[in-house]
């Protein structure tokens, strides 16, 4: 009795340090989950720069990106202006799982080490993407601050092997520069 009722105590703390959300970390498609230990905010989801998750009925355009085992995204550079909410409709055409996960260029490579520590996370984090091989998924997502940001992914050896677009973020004004 008192082992069981260690485990629910237990069970319940780490509930409370995950933010007692059951889905933080969970699965994704079928896919057996590991908790990241992370939160939105290590991965742009908190950082107003960066952007938010775009509401999917206020769509300002759309833009298809490709992920291949050539470890490259169709296409590597894309212009957006602060406050665009795009529509990224991103297929995986290769034999290998990939990422889409939108930051700036620190949280890009601190996702990358977290995914040497944990290669099998799964994410359900607003500004990531995890997509299996010959499937396209979706991610909306409104744009913050003008600046750079990179799309990475972190499936390990596949940023260090040059997985990344980059995301120009420009004001209306400068966009044709």
């Amino acid at each position: 009795m008192k082992l069981h009722l260690m485990f629910l105590v237990g069970l319940l703390a780490g509930q409370t340090a995950s933010g007692g959300d059951p889905d933080h970390g969970g699965a994704n498609d079928g896919q057996a989950a590991t908790h990241h230990g992370h939160h939105d905010s290590a991965h742009g989801a908190g950082n107003r720069a960066v952007g938010q998750p775009g509401h999917p009925d206020r769509i300002d355009r759309s833009i298809a990106v490709i992920a291949s085992d050539t470890m490259r995204y169709d296409p590597p550079e894309i212009t957006v202006r602060p406050g665009e909410t795009i529509r990224f409709e991103v297929k995986n055409d290769g034999k290998l799982r990939h990422e889409f996960t939108i930051g700036d260029a620190t949280e890009q490579r601190t996702h990358a080490e977290m995914m040497k520590r944990d290669p099998d996370m799964v994410h359900n984090d607003p500004n990531t993407i995890t997509v299996e091989p010959g499937v396209a998924k979706t991610l909306v997502w409104q744009f913050g601050e003008a600046g750079e940001l990179e799309i990475g992914c972190h499936v390990p050896g596949h940023y260090e092997a040059g997985m990344v677009a980059r995301v120009r973020v420009v004001a209306a004004n400068n966009s044709h520069q």
